[in-house]
Formats: C-alpha cells, structure tokens, sequence
C-alpha cells in the first residue's frame, strides 16, 4: 500500500516538474510575428517595385518637388516702391496633407504683424527689435525660415487666432500692410508645423505684380512615431524569471521526494 502511495506521489511531484518546465518554455518563446509580417512586406514590396519601374521623367519631377525653386520670400527694396499703405490685404493659409493618420482639421493658427513698411523698407515692431532679426537682408527662402524661427521666440504683439476647417483651410482678413508672423500649434493630431514669415503685400512672379489677396502652404514635418515600451524577449535579464520558474518547479519536486524518502524510512 506505502510502495503505491509512493510511486502515485512520484508520478504527480514528475508531473509537476514537467508543466513548470512547459510554462517556462513556452513564456520565453516570443509571441510576436513583426518579423513574419515585416518579410511577407518586405516580399510584396519588391514584387510591386519589379513592376513599377520608375522612368526617368519620374526621376525628374521627383528632384523637382525636391528642389527650393518657386518659395516663398519677401518682396525687395524695389518693389516695395510703389505699396500703398492704406490698402487693406488677407491671408489665406492651406495646410497640405499630413502623415497618413492625421488631420488637418482644427488646427489653431495664429498671425501678428511683425513689421511695417516704410518708405520702401522694412521696420520691425519695437517689441521684436532685440531678436537682431533684418527683414530687409532677406534674399532666400532660407534666411526668412530663420528670421521666422528667431521671431517665433518673441511673439508678444496682438495676434489674431483661428482654426481650420475639414479642408485644412483658414483665413485672417482685414490685415494692414506689413510683414505677418504665422504660427500652426503643437498639436498631436497633425504634424510639425513650421513658423513662416508673409508680407501683405507680396510679390507674385506667375501674375508679376504685388498681391495684397496671398495664399500660403506651411512647411510641416511629420512626427515621430511613438517607441514601443514593451521589452524584447531577448537576452539573459528577460529570461530570468522563465529560469526560475523552472528552478522552483524542480526544489519543489526534490521538496517532496525527500519528504517520501523519510516516510518510508520510518
């Protein structure tokens, strides 16, 4: 009766070892199938680029999307002769489309007047004077994306809010003659949107003459995607405690052998 009751106890203390050894295998092997999908997609994705053959002329347009031709700067010293202080002009401003994901609608924009225009030249609002910015040494789309950015750090005048449409489209009217600020908020639905600099009024080369009606695009940069905090199961500190699930199953069987092994002594 005692050698039955021994060999069933040995069979479940067996037993035991065996589902603790199972559990820890089976926790340290990864559940994640990235790898599988990112080769089933990385094997679609050569299939399609063997058929569509990129031609020269895609190449073309491709490095002409590329290129600083046609951005926005200011208008000179020159054309800045004949502006009429009195008019009245607007800004539209047309946000393009974003990462795949986001939108463009409800996007807060702000515009303030920066500068004045007088006698032909620029002068910056008193208040913005100790930013160092010279509106009137703009010669590129580069030097005015920085004045903006520096300016953007001094945002103190009367600015005018408003939000964009489901279009990605708002408008600020009734603007004097100057140069305008122009700030996107940081808003986690949409991208990055980059501070710009517009005057009112600004030169047009396709109609070559000075438009006090502008529109405007803002450069915006996508964000970065979100890291993924889960750990990888790799390395000897992830499968620590898989081992010592294994270990513990493996005392406890010992645990109860031993106490058999003294039973049947006495």
């Amino acid at each position: 009766m005692k050698m039955r009751r021994f060999k069933q106890l040995l069979a479940v203390s067996f037993a035991i070892a065996a589902l603790c050894t199972n559990i820890a295998f089976a926790a340290e092997t990864p559940t994640d199938n990235s790898s599988a999908t990112n080769e089933v997609a990385a094997t679609q994705g050569n299939t399609e680029n063997d058929k569509d053959i990129i031609s020269e002329k895609e190449l073309i347009v491709d490095k002409t999307d590329q290129s600083t031709a046609g951005e926005q700067t200011l208008p000179t010293k020159e054309q800045l002769a004949d502006v009429k202080g009195e008019k009245i002009g607007s800004i539209v401003i047309q946000l393009t489309d974003g990462k795949a994901g986001s939108s463009k609608n409800g996007i807060r924009f702000s515009c303030v007047k920066v500068a004045d225009v007088v006698a032909g030249e620029y002068v910056l609002d008193t208040r913005y004077q100790q930013s160092g910015v010279d509106l009137n040494a703009v010669d590129s789309a580069a030097v005015l994306k920085t004045a903006a950015e520096k300016l953007s750090g001094y945002q103190i005048g009367e600015e005018k809010t408003a939000t964009t449409d489901q279009k990605g489209a708002v408008s600020f009217s009734n603007l004097e003659v100057g140069v305008y600020l122009i700030q996107g908020e940081d808003n986690p639905t949409f991208d990055v949107i980059e501070p710009a600099l517009i005057a009112i009024p600004t030169w047009s080369d396709a109609e070559k003459e000075m438009l006090y009606e502008v529109t405007m695009e803002p450069k915006h940069t996508p964000r970065p995607d979100q890291p993924n905090h889960t750990a990888p199961q790799t390395g000897l500190q992830d499968r620590t405690l898989y081992y010592l699930a294994g270990a513990g199953g493996c005392i406890a069987v010992a645990g109860v052998l031993l106490l058999l092994g003294r039973k049947r002594k006495r």
